[in-house]
């Protein structure tokens, strides 16, 4: 088998056409047909389809594709060993990044890698978290580095080891410059250039807290280049971010989702209800005291116990680097005796399924066939029957609504999973699953703290697009590579 007709054929595979393939080629089409014909001849088996105006593979063709890849790789790899020195490497990586301060290290490693590497090329991309992110979602770099917040899940990451901060840029002859500190109330009457991000400008949200509404907002910018020549000229005071991680802070949307327990009786959390917003702890679901840190909880009451105060310069709030943004910390899953501070890191068994999972699976699936009290005859339990069982257990009262009415007890179902599995992996497929994307189009609140009681407040805004983000996009390297077998997602 000639390595010239197994390129020939991974061209014809990839072009999905004779005539493109050749002119790629630069030989003649009946030349190219006859080398494949031989080919197949060579072979014994028919790796075409050549019906219609678009050539296609046959299973015998699917499988020599990915034999001629290997094959076609592992000559590259000999190739590039033997070409003059063995301890010589070549490529390009190509890097997405924004301008912060762990750029200092990247120039380093770079540094150090080309003193070992001098053949390696790096291209830099710099941009926004938000385009770094959607540029390593395409395949268009191979490394990113993030200023957070932002969403890591799917993403294998290390964190780099600097700690940015907020600061404020002016002129040197400005009257701020003069102040040691900048606080809050310096900035509300002045014309500022935010960043652009929105998931930074919640977070100055949640410091600013209700004064935010009050900022006057000159302009935007995606980076801090362009904002600092405006400072220059007087226009403004770009506040930036260099990098803070807040973690997983329980949103207040989460915490709302949380029953009020009157008597035998589960009632919704409303905030327009004058007893439930001035105590808006009280006589809740016993899961949220299991899942979620609030204002006045005790973190580490065993050993050294510590009374959260996440009002605005509490000891658990902003401004403190790392503070949360929502006003609530995770409880599940925190061991409260590690040493945060030196972090201190502990491992958990990580549990795929429980007995409640099941139980809330079972109870959606039998009112979809059954409703919510009917059963056939060889099942025990109903989808009520089932449901309670979650809710008896974490000790709140049974649920008693929506007799007769699938979309009612669907509904239950569906709030039901939200409390019991948060922060289990579960509400991510949910969402998925039962295709409600479009609640995911709301403001993220959190709490404001003072001593005018409780508030909520917007801290991000988010998007999702139903006709593109049920489906992660397929690496546009994977959709060249399978020489048009595979199609990219919707809207990708």
């Amino acid at each position: 088998m000639d390595l010239r007709v197994l390129h020939y054929f991974l061209t014809v595979a990839r072009e999905q056409s004779f005539t493109k393939a050749a002119e790629q080629l630069n030989i003649t089409q009946p030349t190219l047909s006859r080398q494949l014909a031989a080919l197949e001849e060579e072979l014994g088996a028919k790796l075409f389809n050549r019906g219609g105006h678009q050539i296609t593979l046959t299973n015998e063709g699917l499988l020599l594709k990915r034999r001629a890849l290997e094959i076609v790789d592992l000559e590259d790899k000999i190739v590039s060993e033997f070409k003059g020195n063995n301890d010589s490497i070549e490529g390009k990586i190509t890097i997405g990044c924004g301008e912060f301060l762990a750029v200092e290290s990247l120039a380093k490693i770079c540094k150090n890698y080309r003193e070992k590497y001098p053949l390696v090329q790096f291209a830099i991309h710099t941009g926004t978290a938000d385009n770094v992110l959607e540029m390593m979602n395409k395949g268009l770099v191979d490394i990113g580095l993030f200023l957070e917040p932002v969403n890591t899940q799917g993403l294998d990451y290390i964190r780099m080891p600097e700690n940015d901060h907020w600061v404020v840029t002016m002129r040197p002859d400005d009257p701020l410059a003069e102040k040691e500190v900048i606080t809050k109330n310096d900035l509300l009457d002045v014309p500022l250039i935010l960043p652009e991000r929105m998931n930074v400008q919640s977070e100055l949200a949640n410091w600013f807290g209700k004064d935010f509404g009050k900022l006057h907002i000159a302009f935007t910018s995606n980076l801090g280049t362009n904002a600092g020549v405006m400072a220059l000229h007087g226009l403004g005071y770009p506040v930036s971010i260099e990098g803070g991680n807040t973690g997983i802070c329980p949103s207040q949307n989460l915490v709302d989702a949380y029953e009020v327990i009157t008597g035998n009786v589960a009632v919704p959390f409303d905030w327009n209800n004058k007893a439930h917003k001035e105590n808006p702890y009280s006589g809740r679901d016993p899961r949220l005291e299991a899942t979620i840190y609030k204002h006045g909880d005790l973190y580490d009451e065993k050993v050294n116990p510590i009374k959260l105060n996440v009002k605005l310069n509490g000891n658990s709030g902003a401004p403190l680097y790392h503070a949360t943004k929502t006003g609530y910390y995770l409880k599940k899953y925190v061991n409260p005796s590690l040493n945060l501070k030196n972090d201190q890191k502990g491992y958990k068994t990580w549990v795929l399924m429980r007995m409640a999972d099941f139980y809330l699976y079972y109870a959606e699936a039998m009112n979809e066939a059954y409703g919510p009290d009917a059963k056939a005859d060889d099942l025990k339990l109903t989808a009520r029957a089932a449901l309670n069982k979650v809710r008896l257990r974490a000790k709140m009262p049974e649920y008693t609504g929506g007799k007769g009415d699938k979309d009612v007890f669907r509904e239950k179902v569906y709030a039901e999973r939200r409390v019991e599995l948060a922060f289990e992996n579960a509400r991510w497929w949910d969402v998925r699953r039962w295709k409600r994307g479009q609640e995911l189009n709301k403001d993220i609140r959190g709490v404001s703290v003072s001593w005018r009681g409780y508030e909520p407040v917007v801290v991000e805004q988010r998007q999702f697009d139903e006709s593109k983000m049920y489906f992660y996009p397929i690496p546009q390297e994977e959709v060249d590579k399978s020489g048009g077998v595979l199609t990219q997602n919707p809207g990708w």
